[in-house]
């Protein structure tokens, strides 16, 4: 194991400087992150059309401890709907980016880390005349937000993180696939090259589903994340959205040292 990790981490010229960039190296005490809609209403105040950041984090800390970082998720299941973009639908919240960016301070001045939702799919709406990685960067530098989730995204490619470099504002990118090697339509899909540039994902750790066909059955044995093996310091926050009982993840993610996606209001529902 240690001789196929060091030949690993040599095909892909690995060094691991990530984790020694300050803008960055938060995610290695990231455990708790819950995905949340924006008009939560723990969240938004929709009387007093206000955010309510502190109630929110009080609710969460109440019942489970408290949360490192927060994934905002306000463009799927509404986008589509017309001809707005995704990026529009961070513009739409109340106070437009300047209430956004009041949001995200909010969230930091109690130590929550804010992630914003990108889906990569997004092809049909307002263009935006540039890359999805530039407006990305540009727009969470402008919010001070600190990265994106990669929605149905295997690995991170390296524009996004080159993205920040210009922006000269550095990024997180956790991915839903983790950053796993697979066998995908992209080539940089193959191969733990991400892991130079991104140090965080999800995890679904899943055997196969239940009789559900929704959630997660794990193995009696519980195995190995491999983006943690490859380093140590890595931080996969594992995912099983539709379970009611988290008891088999979370277990996973202790004897793993991993995070969980602490996530329960999955599209509306709340679970």
């Amino acid at each position: 194991l240690r001789a196929r990790r060091a030949a690993i981490r040599k095909q892909i010229n690995y060094t691991g400087a990530i984790y020694e960039d300050p803008a960055v190296n938060w995610t290695r005490l990231s455990y708790v992150q819950p995905q949340t809609h924006l008009f939560d209403r723990y969240l938004y105040d929709p009387v007093a059309h206000a955010y309510t950041v502190d109630r929110y984090l009080d609710d969460v800390t109440k019942r489970y401890g408290g949360i490192d970082s927060i994934l905002l998720w306000p463009t799927y299941t509404n986008i589509g709907i017309d001809a707005r973009n995704q990026f529009d639908y961070f513009r739409a919240l109340p106070g437009g980016l300047e209430g956004l960016k009041s949001l995200t301070a909010d969230f930091k001045a109690r130590g929550v880390r804010v992630l914003w939702a990108y889906n990569p799919w997004d092809q049909g709406t307002r263009s935006e005349g540039e890359p999805h990685w530039d407006t990305l960067a540009k727009l969470l530098k402008a919010t001070q937000g600190d990265g994106f989730n990669g929605d149905t995204m295997d690995t991170m490619y390296r524009q996004f993180w080159d993205a920040g470099v210009a922006a000269k504002y550095h990024i997180v990118g956790e991915m839903e696939g983790g950053g796993y090697p697979s066998e995908g339509e992209r080539p940089e899909d193959a191969s733990f090259a991400s892991a130079e540039w991104s140090p965080m994902g999800w995890g679904y750790f899943d055997y196969q589903l239940k009789d559900d066909n929704i959630t997660y059955d794990y193995r009696v044995a519980i195995g190995i994340d491999k983006m943690k093996w490859l380093d140590s310091r890595r931080m996969t926050h594992v995912c099983d959205r539709w379970a009611k009982n988290r008891t088999d993840p979370l277990q996973f993610a202790f004897f793993n040292g991993l995070g969980f996606e602490s996530w329960e209001n999955v599209w509306g529902i709340f679970m």
